[in-house]
């Protein structure tokens, strides 16, 4: 039987092995860490209206989140916006320098 040909068995065995810990690697220094931020986040965000709605009501606590939420995204409104602006300005100038280079 050719699955237990002593020839390919130990190449089986390694190109299964480099393929197993090259994926487990992958998904442990890439997938992992991505999905415990995000669940601590969520964590967070449920500790946070819990707290607020316990303290003194639930519609403070929905103003309360919301007001949050409001401030996060102007904050990163600026930002993005700010982003936006540097890279239309990079992306012109580098169309001008192409634009007045001469190809020969």
């Amino acid at each position: 039987m050719p699955q237990f040909d002593k020839i390919t068995f130990f190449n089986q065995i390694f190109w299964f092995l480099l393929a197993f810990l090259s994926f487990y690697f992958i998904i442990l220094k890439g997938l992992l860490p991505v999905l415990a931020a995000s669940l601590k986040t969520r964590k967070k965000i449920i500790n946070f209206i819990s707290a607020a709605g316990s303290s003194s009501g639930e519609a403070s606590s929905k103003r309360a989140y919301f007001k949050n939420v409001q401030n996060f995204l102007k904050t990163h409104k600026a930002l993005f916006s700010t982003l936006a602006t540097k890279k239309a300005s990079l992306s012109a100038s580098s169309k001008t320098k192409i634009l007045t280079q001469s190809i020969f």
